[in-house]
């Protein structure tokens, strides 16, 4: 497994836009890239990470541009400060995260 984490400085006051559009794009990656799916995290600081799961680093390289989505990422940019960056690219190694 591949996973990526990404991190935004989102506006005062537009946090649950911000989510609103992040929940429309993971989706929307999911269905048409074969991702598995992300974990979006606020941080006390009020930065925001996400870590997006891939089969492998191939999947996430190699995934083209997906459709349906330019209204929620032109939204998206509207409620960030700075552009978003990737932090880590990372190759899972062991997994012993539960499932409840």
């Amino acid at each position: 497994m591949f996973c990526v984490i990404y991190q935004w400085k989102v506006k005062p006051a537009q946090e649950n836009e911000f989510r609103d559009t992040w929940r429309i794009i993971t989706e929307a990656i999911f269905q048409q890239h074969g991702s598995l799916g992300s974990r979006l995290h606020r941080s006390d600081d009020g930065t925001w990470l996400a870590y997006a799961q891939w089969p492998d680093r191939e999947h996430w390289e190699t995934h083209t541009e997906t459709l349906g989505i330019e209204l929620a990422r032109s939204r998206q940019s509207e409620c960030l400060s700075e552009e978003p960056r990737v932090l880590h690219k990372l190759t899972m190694t062991d997994d012993f995260l539960k499932y409840v």
